[in-house]
């Protein structure tokens, strides 16, 4: 029981980490949700999102972050491993 509590949390964490930094990456390059999809339009803003993907601005707290929950999971791991 334990062991599927354990999983459900990383998972959940990861979850969150990866819906923080597309909401991020989402609001860096100004995308409106609900504008019409023009070819144009549409093509601008892929361009805006791979000039963001392509800053170190960008990816320094994807990093931070990416460690942090690592660092999280292997300490669940590790704690659920003792209690066993």
């Amino acid at each position: 029981m334990i062991f599927i509590v354990v999983q459900m949390t990383i998972a959940v964490i990861w979850a969150a980490i990866l819906g923080l930094h597309t909401r991020r990456l989402v609001r860096l390059t100004r995308v409106i949700a609900f504008a019409a999809p023009h070819e144009r339009v549409l093509r601008y803003r892929l361009r805006r999102a791979w000039f963001w993907l392509g800053r170190e601005e960008f990816w320094s707290a994807v990093k931070h972050d990416s460690l942090y929950c690592s660092q999280v999971s292997l300490m669940l791991v590790l704690l659920v491993w003792g209690m066993s």
